[in-house]
């Protein structure tokens, strides 16, 4: 097993801290409802995602539809990343992947990881 150094674990810890501070993303009327902060900071000022779920995991990954390498890696799903009315936030319906998947399908909030190298959402189901 791999243990990183010391230096790359206190790393990891104020990147953990920091996703904390963020928001929280949840899960509502079959929609991935993301706060404008992590949306603006993951995707920008795109309109629309690629969605990958890995059943094999239980995890959803959410890029920008921009990234052409996760598109011919993981084979995803375009959604359209709406705007909230006056609310700062973004949503994905999901239903697709709920449902073939057998998904639990309840409002709820759903523990995330933001990952900012890749601008990638994950999102653990």
């Amino acid at each position: 097993m791999f243990i990183p150094p010391r230096k790359y674990l206190d790393q990891l810890k104020e990147n953990q801290a920091s996703d904390e501070t963020t928001g929280q993303v949840f899960l509502k009327n079959n929609h991935l409802i993301v706060p404008n902060e992590i949306a603006e900071a993951v995707f920008g000022e795109v309109d629309f995602v690629y969605l990958s779920f890995k059943p094999d995991v239980q995890r959803l990954f959410v890029v920008s539809f921009h990234d052409e390498v996760f598109r011919k890696l993981h084979e995803p799903t375009m959604q359209m990343l709406k705007k909230r009315g006056e609310l700062p936030e973004r949503s994905i319906a999901l239903h697709e992947v709920l449902i073939d998947n057998d998904l639990a399908q309840t409002d709820r909030i759903l523990a995330h990881e933001v990952r900012n190298q890749r601008k990638m959402l994950v999102i653990q189901f």
